[in-house]
């Protein structure tokens, strides 16, 4: 599964924070939604030439598309990132070009994918799982889910086949198995709701908005849904 952000950047480097031992590094930046993927520039001297780098920190890799410009010099550079590390261009351009009343301003754009590798394409013309049918069938439904004062009823054996966390949680020994309940606290109603079709159907519905999606994706990859669609 393959999800695509993009986000724009701009940030503004002033002559005297860069030079001879001094690196200049931007304000880290959020990636919307979720909370573990974050990323920094970094900029510093190589002779006459700035170079200027992208720094990711990401709880699994990502790929990332970029392209910066810095008044009329623009460049253009992809790359995996797999661990903490800067990638980008160690000469950007010539300071001289670079730099206008004491400042250089920087602009860029990242396209940013995150990949999961626990999520497996569909064939549409495959039949859809059983599950499917067991999803309005409230007959053998056993467990609950809560998501504050709201609740649904749901089968432990879907749960426990699509998610090894929920597989974990409802074992013989935990509390939400005798209880016979969770409570989700880290999602809305809705999210949660549509997560659990998901497990039961292994579709996303065409009318989810581009926000639902990614909640949908942060929570597939925080339970480690199995056997799921692409968005």
């Amino acid at each position: 599964m393959v999800l695509e952000i993009v986000q724009n950047s701009h940030f503004v480097v002033p002559a005297n924070s860069i030079g001879g031992n001094k690196i200049f590094f931007s304000p880290r930046e959020q990636i919307p939604v979720f909370n573990d993927y974050s990323y920094y520039f970094w900029c510093q001297e190589n002779g006459e030439d700035i170079g200027i780098y992208l720094c990711m920190k990401f709880k699994k890799p990502v790929t990332v598309s970029c392209t910066i410009t810095v008044n009329s010099i623009t460049r253009n550079f992809a790359n995996t990132f797999e661990k903490l590390e800067g990638y980008g261009s160690p000469k950007f351009g010539k300071k001289s070009s670079l730099f206008v009343n004491g400042v250089m301003t920087v602009d860029a754009k990242l396209n940013i994918k995150f990949i999961s590798e626990n999520v497996k394409i569909l064939d549409d013309e495959l039949l859809p799982p059983h599950t499917v049918a067991l999803l309005d069938d409230e007959k053998f439904k056993d467990f609950t889910i809560r998501v504050g004062d709201q609740a649904f009823k749901v089968h432990k054996c879907v749960l426990a086949i699509a998610s090894p966390v929920f597989a974990a949680m409802i074992e013989s020994h935990t509390k939400e198995f005798k209880e016979g309940r969770v409570d989700i606290k880290n999602f809305d109603f809705d999210t949660v709701k549509a997560g659990v079709e998901f497990m039961y159907t292994r579709k996303i519905p065409d009318e989810l908005s581009l926000d639902s999606l990614l909640n949908l994706y942060k929570f597939a990859d925080k339970y480690d849904l199995v056997d799921t669609v692409c968005f």
